[in-house]
């Protein structure tokens, strides 16, 4: 199963005709980050890390896939959605690719970055091992 998650700003319709050629020999989900396409709930108040990791357990749940091996692809400041939940869920992730990370070179930039960002931004940026 691979999973597809967007990035700060898009939906999964970022996912275009391009990424079809991933179903011809595995399943794959696309998930609308909370907030986002169809995941937007207005009366939704919480959209930290756990938050999002949560939904994407339940969708899987849903989708009954969730006791499959998972590839995560993430893009952009999904990448700490998909490597909390790889994290947590270990023995089930084979692969975790990412593009475009928000990666810096230490702590002190991270936290400069963070406090630059607006506060949907900041909530894609916490202090984890990542």
């Amino acid at each position: 199963v691979i999973v597809l998650l967007h990035g700060l700003g898009a939906t999964g319709d970022y996912f275009g005709a391009f990424y079809d050629g991933l179903s011809w020999r595995n399943r794959v989900v696309i998930v609308d980050l909370l907030g986002f396409g169809h995941s937007l709930d207005e009366t939704r108040s919480e959209f930290g890390v756990d938050d999002h990791v949560a939904a994407l357990d339940a969708a899987l749940d849903v989708l009954q896939v969730h006791n499959q091996q998972i590839v995560l692809a993430a893009h952009s400041m999904s990448s700490a959605v998909a490597m909390t939940w790889a994290d947590r869920n270990s023995d089930l992730t084979e692969h975790v690719y990412l593009w475009g990370p928000p990666i810096y070179p230490d702590q002190s930039a991270a936290r400069g970055v963070a406090k630059k960002c607006g506060p949907m931004g900041r909530l894609f940026a916490p202090d984890t091992k990542w």
